[in-house]
């Protein structure tokens, strides 16, 4: 069980990156391959070990995941996507969205549960995390701060999505040097309108950080 202090939590749009790749991969020579790259939202990670064993099985070279808690009550207490990444030898971005502030209203809801602790985006990678960055979304279609308790999930913080660049250099899927991924989760309290303002977010972001650069690839999920 991976559990965190509850006085070492990120505040919402802050970053944390851990490598827990157990070695160095060599340079290869070998033809390129497939990249194997899961996006999976996680439901907070009531399911953890079955996430786990199923990623286990997948064999991904990068994942992507959406709705990670970190220290909940409803969660164990556990930082599920540190888990997750420990277990598979993976680096390991997270962004803080959310402060899931404890309630009496949440005990009404199974699917929410107690709150506590932290939650957001992560992105787990085989290859090294060069650097990792919160895009805090210009759009903010609901406010979670001052709406939150009234669909029993009072929290501090708004939507955030996660970039990550990851360092290809050296790997089988050279020519690409750098490959920049992001972990997105679009309010769902929020029409079409408000989730294109979002994604526009991201797809400005992206930009920046490759432009027309052919050696970077980019995955947005």
């Amino acid at each position: 069980v991976f559990l965190m202090e509850s006085s070492n939590l990120l505040k919402p749009g802050e970053v944390r990156v851990v490598d827990y790749r157990r070695e160095e991969r060599e340079q290869t020579d070998k033809e390129p391959a497939p990249l194997r790259i899961v996006s999976w939202n996680i439901e907070r990670g009531f399911q953890q070990e079955g996430v786990a064993t199923q990623l286990e099985c997948l064999q991904p070279d990068v994942v992507l995941l959406q709705e990670v808690d970190v220290c909940c009550d409803r969660t164990g207490g556990r930082d599920v996507g540190a888990a997750l990444a420990q277990q598979l030898g993976m680096a390991y971005a997270f962004v803080c969205e959310f402060e899931e502030l404890r309630a009496p209203e949440r005990e009404r809801y199974a699917r929410i549960g107690q709150g506590g602790g932290i939650h957001g985006n992560a992105i787990l990678s085989r290859f090294p995390i060069h650097n990792a960055w919160a895009i805090v979304h210009k759009h903010q279609p609901f406010s979670w701060e001052e709406h939150g308790a009234a669909v029993a999930e009072p929290r501090k913080g708004a939507r955030v999505a996660l970039g990550a660049s990851l360092d290809m250099r050296g790997t089988e899927f050279a020519p690409v040097e750098k490959l920049v991924c992001y972990s997105v989760h679009l309010e769902e309290r929020s029409g079409l309108v408000g989730r294109y303002s979002q994604i526009c977010d991201v797809l400005c972001d992206a930009v920046d950080h490759s432009g027309h650069d052919e050696r970077v690839t980019q995955v947005i999920a």
